[in-house]
């Protein structure tokens, strides 16, 4: 998938994936069918969601994951 000519790919690593693997259960359908449509939407439109602006991102994330920017997307 491309957006504006770029590739996109999106990776999940450390908790993320072990999250998602977490809600690869029954009980959690409803949660991870949720997840995994904004996924899809995210690989449409990396943009899609609520921009954080960079003086709001935890320097945790910036230390941790060297995040540049940050999306926020509203699950249910």
């Amino acid at each position: 998938m491309t957006y504006r000519g770029k590739t996109v790919q999106i990776v999940l690593r450390d908790e993320a994936k072990l999250q998602w693997d977490d809600l690869c259960v029954p009980r959690l359908e409803a949660l991870f069918n949720a997840v995994r449509k904004k996924l899809e939407a995210l690989k449409i439109d990396p943009e899609y969601g609520t921009h954080i602006p960079n003086d709001r991102v935890p320097k945790e994330y910036l230390m941790k994951y060297e995040v540049n920017n940050l999306w926020k997307v509203n699950l249910p």
